[in-house]
């Protein structure tokens, strides 16, 4: 089994179709590549113009599940358990998987967790009461138990300094 410097989970795929998460994974991509063997999780779902493993700038491996709205969630938890075993460096973009977190770092101890918490997903019209309980549950999650949070909004940067991390 190949064993890769950097996974990339949270994402609908590569080549960027879909926001601005997947411009910056193509952009890291890119750039990393350069130095780092990259796998990038993507959904099978997804119309891509390619459906073959290699990338211009890495591999991708396919999950069969559509990866937005309630399905991110099944989608990328399978995605982080997967990438736990190819790769000992994971990038999470989003916060649908970031619930698994600290069991996953009790179980794999070495392995870092970088994670783009995106926004204030849980205070988003479109998510109802449940969604948005899981959604501010796993940010929190993520804070305290990854490695690396990554956010590229000054106001968020802000808003996170001042919560507590449980």
């Amino acid at each position: 089994m190949k064993k890769y410097d950097i996974a990339i989970v949270g994402i609908t795929g590569l080549p960027s179709e879909y926001g601005g998460f997947e411009t910056l994974c193509d952009n890291l991509c890119k750039y990393l590549s350069k130095k780092y063997s990259i796998l990038v999780f993507c959904s099978t779902d997804k119309n891509h113009k390619l459906k073959t493993k290699e990338y211009k700038f890495g591999d991708r491996f396919f999950i069969p599940i559509k990866a937005n709205g309630i399905n991110s969630i099944p989608y990328e938890i399978i995605s982080l358990v997967i990438a736990i075993f190819k790769s000992d460096k994971i990038f999470i973009c989003g916060l649908a998987s970031c619930i698994t977190i600290p069991f996953l770092k009790i179980v794999f101890r070495k392995k870092v967790f970088f994670t783009h918490i995106d926004g204030l997903e849980h205070r988003r019209e479109k998510w109802n009461f449940l969604a948005k309980i899981y959604l501010s549950i796993s940010r929190s999650l993520a804070l305290k138990y990854s490695d690396y949070i990554i956010l590229d909004n000054k106001e968020l940067n802000k808003y996170i300094k001042g919560k507590k991390r449980f």
